[in-house]
């Protein structure tokens, strides 16, 4: 849970308490499943060469166990870490042999098929296959009540994208990074990618501020991450749009909503369920806006926008 929230020095925390409880009691099987959680950790950050050595032995582990959970996640980890380094063939190699002859998902296969597989798939050029699988991937977003919905629309986005379809694709993109419906919530680095896809797509558009605005979001939610490479990713497509972008004193579309809610009298977790945010990603924002304004509190930032009120 902690990983999938973006919470993944907590998550790292917990796994080396447990790996410890576990030598202790000798609860063989419970040291490689917390070593899974830490690759996975590790292939999400971006570190890249220990995840590679780490997730094949792993993987053989979790097969022993019959953790197949833990399966589907090490290969999820070991492509997406692939498709931040530049690599779709190689991030299809890692979950091909789980996409047979289907006739349906299940949860997992529909959790790797949106994450991971489609975008290797259309980013390889086999638009065929990737059509095949999101149609599956449809069907079970159709029936199922889960998250997957927008993994299935950030794919329906590429792959109208690599079609040319170029407004399809943001409208696709952007209803990908619409807040989810409860009780759904964020998964913070696909939401990052969704952004990253959208901000790329905005950019060749030539639709520049709101290019600027996605990829600056995106930005945002994998520095909190410290996703190192999906961070230099939305930075270069940031670079590339050109322009003047927001100055150091400046706040992000983010940074502005939060304000607005901080300013009205919400709590940070107030601000965070508005948001769809962690309370955690919001107040390593609101530290972000002090630092820019000058402020120290809460109350000297109402005091700040009393009296600017147009800042």
């Amino acid at each position: 849970m902690e990983v999938a929230s973006g919470e993944w020095d907590e998550a790292a925390r917990l796994c080396e308490e447990s790996i410890e409880v576990a030598r202790q009691v000798g609860a063989d099987t419970l040291e490689p499943l917390c070593l899974s959680v830490l690759a996975e950790i590790d292939a999400y950050k971006g570190e890249a060469e220990k995840p590679r050595r780490e997730i094949p032995e792993l993987l053989r582990s979790a097969e022993r166990a019959g953790f197949n959970t833990r399966i589907h996640d090490l290969l999820r980890a070991g492509a997406v870490l692939e498709l931040s380094c530049g690599d779709p063939e190689a991030g299809w190699r890692q979950v091909a042999t789980r996409f047979g002859d289907l006739e349906a998902l299940d949860e997992n296969l529909a959790h790797l098929a949106g994450s991971v597989a489609i975008e290797a798939l259309t980013a390889t050029g086999d638009l065929a296959a990737a059509e095949r699988l999101l149609a599956l991937l449809d069907d079970y977003v159709a029936v199922a009540d889960t998250g997957h919905r927008s993994l299935a629309l950030r794919c329906r986005g590429l792959l109208l994208a690599a079609h040319g379809n170029t407004e399809g694709a943001v409208a696709a993109l952007e209803a990908a990074a619409a807040d989810p419906e409860p009780p759904q919530s964020v998964n913070p680095l696909e939401l990052g990618r969704t952004l990253l896809a959208l901000g790329t797509v905005q950019r060749k558009a030539r639709h520049k501020r709101a290019a600027r605005e996605s990829l600056q979001r995106a930005v945002e939610i994998f520095e909190q991450l410290g996703a190192r490479i999906w961070l230099e990713n939305a930075r270069s497509e940031l670079r590339r749009i050109g322009g003047r972008g927001p100055t150091d004193g400046e706040l992000s579309e983010t940074e502005r909503r939060i304000v607005e809610l901080v300013v009205a009298g919400r709590r940070n977790r107030e601000v965070a369920d508005e948001l769809s945010l962690s309370p955690h990603t919001i107040a390593w924002n609101l530290a972000k806006v002090y630092r820019k304004l000058g402020v120290t509190s809460r109350t000297e930032l109402a005091a700040r926008f009393a009296a600017t009120p147009t800042a």
